[in-house]
């Protein structure tokens, strides 16, 4: 009897290993409002490590700015339940040291300011000036606080790189490009002016 219960209860943890590798491999997500989602679920990242992690795949750290999104955003998170609840998102403040609960955040792929703000009771309370990055949990009903960007270990979301279309539409990113674009028009004719002026000089 006590030999069938031992390995039953081997049985059992062996299980709970294999649903927590399972759960924890991290997966694209679509929320209602269409935005799809790359999330890690894995606690095991710092701030830094999970900004890293979503460039290497070619995507970035998620930015929420604004209600409808968050809204969508909020609810699929609830609706994982079998996953671990702690994660990055890409907020940072610059490491402002400043206590200061209207301090400014900022988007990671972007560089913009965030206007909108959905902060926990409290928050962004900058605790012993050392919180710089944004965290959201289930226990909060994924609501943001700063955390220490190095001595936390959470998962993180990602999110494919929209801001690139509101790089496009930027009068000085145009401005660069077309810039860009007149300087290699001057290359290519200055070129032009060599192989003619050394077709002319060529002896016949």
């Amino acid at each position: 009897m006590k030999t069938s219960q031992a390995i039953s209860c081997k049985c059992l943890v062996f299980l709970a290993v294999i649903l927590k590798l399972v759960a924890a491999h991290p997966e694209w997500y679509r929320a209602r409002d269409g935005h799809r989602y790359f999330i890690e679920s894995a606690q095991n990242f710092n701030w830094l490590q999970a900004f890293d992690n979503c460039a290497r795949k070619g995507l970035h750290f998620v930015t929420i700015d604004n209600a409808r999104k968050n809204s969508a955003f909020v609810e699929l998170l609830l609706s994982l339940r079998e996953r671990p609840s702690d994660f990055w998102i890409g907020h940072h403040d610059e490491f402002n040291t400043a206590v200061d609960l209207n301090r400014s955040f900022f988007s990671s792929a972007s560089g913009q300011r965030i206007s909108y703000r959905y902060w926990s009771d409290g928050e962004p309370n900058n605790l012993n000036s050392n919180e710089h990055c944004v965290h959201v949990s289930r226990r909060s009903q994924y609501k943001w606080d700063d955390k220490s960007c190095d001595r936390n270990s959470y998962g993180y979301v990602c999110e494919k790189n929209h801001f690139s279309t509101i790089y496009q539409n930027d009068p000085a990113q145009q401005n660069w490009q077309s810039a860009d674009s007149e300087e290699n028009t001057q290359n290519v004719e200055n070129m032009d002016d060599v192989n003619i002026r050394q077709t002319t000089d060529s002896p016949i």
